[in-house]
């Protein structure tokens, strides 16, 4: 038989996996993911009043989302000292639960610290398994004993939409990045073809011909092809008689300063 925790908990855990999941949705950037997510996690975990998200990427620690300075100081602070529950449960994949941060004593060096700041208690939940980076979900609270066993549940279960939503947000990151590389080769195909084509016209040679006296313009003056191109298209396109107009290479890079 269900009590009204239960059912409360059940509530709420629905309702964070139904906003994560409109998240995991939408080609965000990986910014406004990772902050929609942590705003998720403070409101709907039981306990918590800050939440931050750590990702751990070619080793180096550090705080993607907060929403407030809590958290970001409690997480700052675990990695000038090396130690501390984000990053155990980043790097292990586990649960790191801290009931009284004034008495615990794992972390030397962090704890102490971590309870004069005012961090009675914190949550932190590692992400399950994503290929190409580790993170965690932190939850901190000012008052001890302000994680029970309904915030571990729910926390994990956000824990791990939050994973999906960040492999998401990674692969929306890279598509959008792949897409402006090619955006800017089409361009810079172009602009040479063009230059080609000035070249062939004035200078009656083939496109292999036209491309190789680009090609050692662009080594002689230690500049790239793409400016070598549009120096000479644009110097055509002026007409200017100082050499760019008919064809010569050393107008077109002069015309642009060399």
């Amino acid at each position: 038989m269900s009590t009204p925790e239960s059912t409360t908990a059940y509530a709420d855990l629905t309702r964070a996996l139904d906003a994560l999941a409109q998240i995991v949705q939408i080609d965000a950037p990986r910014h406004a993911t990772l902050a929609e997510i942590a705003r998720v996690c403070a409101d709907l975990v039981p306990g918590a009043e800050a939440a931050s998200i750590t990702v751990i990427d070619d080793g180096t620690p550090r705080t993607e989302a907060f929403t407030d300075p809590l958290a970001l100081t409690s997480d700052e602070r675990q990695y000038e000292s090396h130690e501390g529950p984000c990053l155990e449960a980043a790097r292990d994949r586990s649960v790191v639960l801290v009931h009284d941060m004034a008495t615990d004593p794992r972390w030397p060096d962090y704890a102490p610290a971590a309870a004069a700041a005012g961090v009675g208690s914190s949550l932190s939940i590692g992400l399950p398994e994503v290929k190409t980076f580790r993170g965690a979900v932190n939850l901190y609270s000012p008052l001890p004993e302000a994680f029970e066993d309904v915030s571990v549940e729910i926390g994990a279960a956000l824990a791990g939409y939050a994973a999906t939503a960040l492999s998401s947000a990674a692969q929306y990151e890279a598509l959008s990045q792949l897409a402006l590389q090619l955006n800017e080769a089409l361009k810079s195909r172009a602009v040479i073809d063009q230059a080609k084509g000035v070249l062939i016209a004035q200078r009656g040679c083939t496109p292999d011909e036209a491309f190789e006296i680009l090609r050692r313009a662009s080594q002689n003056y230690n500049r790239k092809l793409r400016d070598i191109a549009v120096g000479l298209v644009e110097g055509a396109r002026r007409g200017h008689a100082d050499g760019a107009a008919d064809g010569s290479v050393d107008g077109a890079v002069d015309g642009q300063g060399r």
